[in-house]
């Protein structure tokens, strides 16, 4: 029996969870409008409203009871929204600022931005830690 994610009830297997997560992650791409620089006047109502009715239903089908989502264009946030609910008791609705316990997903995206900082050539592999971080 795989070891389950304590905060949530009842809890679904962790590995179910970060599949679950990188599939959604990796098909969020896809519902982005046409590529190309994005200005503070770009309109994102159709990208929004396309969120707004796929993502509930991603969340139900990887058994998700909530979740909050934001549209970043450089560093402002454009639209944020919460769907669902804080926990399988349905009491409290997701908001945007409703906070999730991050837990070891982490280190997932602490490597991804390692990474990208590795295929930027800012960072090497091989660096010692304490080049970056003295």
């Amino acid at each position: 029996m795989h070891k389950a994610l304590s905060f949530l009830s009842p809890s679904i297997p962790r590995r179910e969870f970060l599949r679950g997560l990188a599939a959604f992650s990796a098909g969020v791409p896809l519902l982005s409008l046409a590529s190309g620089d994005t200005t503070s006047n770009t309109d994102y109502s159709a990208l929004i409203e396309k969120i707004r009715q796929t993502f509930p239903a991603e969340l139900s089908k990887r058994d998700i009871v909530g979740s909050s989502i934001a549209l970043i264009d450089g560093a402002k946030i454009v639209w944020s929204e919460g769907f669902g609910y804080t926990d399988r008791s349905k009491a409290v609705k997701v908001t945007p600022d409703t906070l999730f316990n991050a837990g070891s997903i982490s280190k997932s995206l602490t490597t991804l931005g390692v990474l990208n900082a590795v295929q930027k050539g800012r960072i090497a592999l091989d660096d010692p830690v304490k080049r970056h971080l003295p």
